[in-house]
């Protein structure tokens, strides 16, 4: 099968996601919670208005994570509606992940044995809980203090701080999608070494490695220069890299475990 082949295949098998994205996205972008009347009541239900979803989200991301005293700027006349629309699609992608997950299985699936098939689709649920921890964790953690940080350097120079809505609402995105895709990496090492693609030892063996190499991704990611941010994105990812080790490691026992069984009753068969 050709490589253009497989491509089509995988567009086809995430086509109701793609469009499940778009519904979403038109929905957060034109939407809101409006009192309609329903048989004499007033019940809050979605309704085309503004502020939308998006907006309501842009306002709680401001109160919640730009630096006080502050302000927004908007530096051209397509900024506003650019800005609601990522916004709307970034909540598009937190509602529809577990989908993108699932329609994603299904495509590899097919080149999986049926317990590898079984063990790939336990794993949504874990993926899932833990892309959102790392959403929450940057949400809490990293943003805050790199937006501090970066405008600690402002007052040296006696320039007049400002930021600019297309670049708040950039890192933001790209900060809360990489915090939230690295903390999904204990679940890729655990589903390598049940396949038995990777040893758990493997894991071990280059730990050193991979700390470096979290330092590096989050220095890149980050774009504070003070170091903190870096730190504070690859410390848990370090910790659930350890985690994943422990964990593939019992996974490859319960493997043996499971293989030294059948063996024995195959022999006891004959």
């Amino acid at each position: 099968m050709s490589f253009l082949t497989e491509i089509k295949i995988f567009f086809q098998t995430i086509t109701d996601w793609i469009l499940l994205m778009v519904i979403f996205t038109i929905f957060f972008f034109s939407f809101n919670l409006e009192k309609v009347s329903v048989f004499g009541k007033l019940p809050l239900l979605p309704a085309p208005g503004q502020p939308s979803f998006a907006a309501d989200f842009f306002n709680m991301l401001v109160a919640d994570l730009v630096p006080a005293g502050i302000p927004l700027i908007v530096t051209s006349p397509m900024a506003a509606f650019v800005v609601q629309i990522k916004l709307a699609l970034l909540m598009a992608v937190f509602f529809t992940f577990p989908v993108f997950l699932y329609r994603l299985i299904t495509y590899l699936a097919p080149a999986l044995y049926k317990r590898e098939q079984t063990l790939i689709y336990r794993l949504i649920l874990p993926l899932t809980l833990l892309f959102f921890a790392g959403v929450t964790f940057a949400y809490v953690a990293i943003v805050p203090s790199t937006l501090h940080i970066l405008y600690g350097f402002v007052a040296p120079l006696g320039a007049v701080p400002m930021l600019g809505m297309t670049e708040f609402v950039g890192i933001v995105m790209a900060l809360l999608l990489t915090s939230g895709l690295a903390f999904t990496l204990p679940v890729f090492m655990v589903l390598l070494t049940a396949m038995g693609a990777v040893r758990s030892v493997f894991w071990l063996e280059n730990s050193r490695y991979a700390l470096v190499g979290f330092l590096i991704v989050s220095a890149i990611i980050t774009p504070d220069g003070s170091g903190v941010s870096m730190l504070l994105l690859s410390a848990p990812v370090s910790l659930l890299y350890g985690a994943g080790v422990l964990v593939c490691s019992r996974v490859e026992q319960a493997g043996k475990k499971q293989n030294n069984i059948t063996n024995l009753l195959s022999n006891n068969n004959k």
